[in-house]
């Protein structure tokens, strides 16, 4: 997250957990200030709770993209599960599937990922990379 914004990019949290687990995560973890939206389920701007629209669904992803103005384009989804591979072949934009489990790579394969990393320091190397 640290590499990306030093990168002057987004760091948009999609979540099938509710909006506040997913604020209550990143506090502790002292990474808040590097959340600049966060589209999980639960509470949107109307107050309405969008659980039948969960992930695989892309409706979070494009209400997420409509809110910070992106498109899938401009976009690489990181994710730790097959719904987020789907999620983000849905909305059109490049998939990294985290294996960070064992298992999860051979679970992962069927889904098509764009790319599977076991460490996120892989990411960060890549964006730390110079352009």
């Amino acid at each position: 997250m640290r590499a990306n914004h030093a990168r002057s990019g987004l760091n948009i949290m999609l979540s099938n957990n509710c909006v506040a687990a997913v604020d209550r995560y990143h506090a502790r973890r002292g990474t808040q200030d590097l959340v600049d939206g966060n589209y999980s389920r639960g509470v949107a701007e109307d107050r309405r709770y969008y659980t039948s629209l969960l992930k695989p669904d892309p409706f979070p992803l494009e209400r997420a993209m409509a809110g910070t103005n992106v498109s899938p384009n401009e976009c690489i989804y990181i994710g730790d599960s097959t719904t987020d591979i789907q999620v983000a072949h849905a909305a059109g934009m490049p998939a990294i599937a985290f294996a960070d489990k064992p298992g999860k790579i051979e679970a992962f394969a069927p889904f098509e990922p764009d790319v599977i990393i076991t460490e996120m320091y892989a990411v960060q190397r890549a964006l730390s990379a110079p352009a």
